[in-house]
């Protein structure tokens, strides 16, 4: 274990700064204040008056979020910690993004209308980076409508707009405009929900590819879940029925089967390619 002249030596009574490696130095030099760290919390664990200390705390958590000590007593770097982890001794809020890096990030609305002069932003929320943008839409939601401001449509990138916020904001008379998330074709080429047209609710199937509409169909509101019946006389001579995810059924009919989720993401993707969506969108893709 370094004793504490040693770790003044290296941090203190030093020419230049710990923090001045050249980048291949950067991982060994991080190791040895990992190492350090775990020297300081045990040499002082036993004592109280250091124990309650601020200061001291943050060096436990630090050490308990970034390190870990290995069977043979190492400290170990843990590779990927969690984003909110402790970032910054400094700076306690501080969090993790893979995308946006160290720090905080904000949550920005603003109006938009071309009939405006001008626009005005409506709502800052400053927060820790590792927080999801999926969670502030339905909280911007709240915010305006507690300044007293009316809200009928909200434009929001693809991170706002999963099929949950889309069901909330609706909940609460707004209709939220944004890309479905992306879903890539099956790598052998078969069909997937996607290539079904369904009712924007995602509780009705239209059509199939094929344009032929389903002879009956059931929705259980209990498990949100759909399914869709096809004769043998529609699906017997189609040219997708070798790539098509309905199952054949003991009674003839060919059934296709669906979460209203997967019906709803369907309908959206499908939307999305239109003019009136890109129309809709154009003000929030020229931010």
């Amino acid at each position: 274990m370094a004793c504490l002249s040693d770790l003044l030596e290296r941090y203190l009574n030093r020419e230049g700064y710990f923090c001045d490696p050249r980048p291949s130095e950067a991982r060994g030099r991080v190791q040895t204040a990992a190492e350090d760290l775990h020297c300081l919390l045990t040499q002082f664990e036993l004592d109280d008056a250091i124990v309650g200390m601020d200061s001291y705390q943050v060096m436990v958590r630090l050490f308990r979020e970034q390190c870990m000590v290995s069977d043979t007593q190492a400290v170990v770097l843990i590779d990927k910690p969690s984003p909110d982890s402790l970032q910054n001794p400094s700076d306690s809020d501080a969090g993790y993004s893979g995308h946006k890096g160290k720090g905080y990030q904000a949550q920005v609305s603003e109006t938009t209308s071309e009939s405006n002069p001008f626009e005005v932003i409506t709502t800052v929320k400053v927060e820790s980076a590792c927080e999801s943008d999926s969670d502030a839409l339905m909280e911007t939601v709240t915010d305006i409508r507690e300044s007293g401001m009316d809200l009928e449509e909200m434009l929001g990138d693809t991170s706002y707009g999963g099929q949950a916020n889309v069901d909330a904001a609706a909940k609460e008379g707004v209709r939220l405009i944004s890309p479905a998330s992306g879903h890539r074709k099956p790598s052998d080429g078969r069909l997937s929900l996607d290539d079904f047209q369904f009712e924007e609710s995602g509780k009705r199937m239209i059509r199939c590819p094929a344009d032929e509409p389903p002879v009956y169909q059931r929705y259980r509101n209990r498990n949100e879940k759909g399914t869709a019946d096809f004769d043998a006389s529609q699906c017997s001579g189609c040219a997708h029925r070798d790539s098509c995810v309905a199952q054949s059924q003991n009674t003839g009919i060919r059934r296709v089967t669906w979460k209203r989720k997967q019906g709803a993401l369907s309908y959206r993707r499908q939307v999305q390619q239109t003019t009136d969506f890109k129309e809709a969108y154009r003000s929030r893709s020229g931010i």
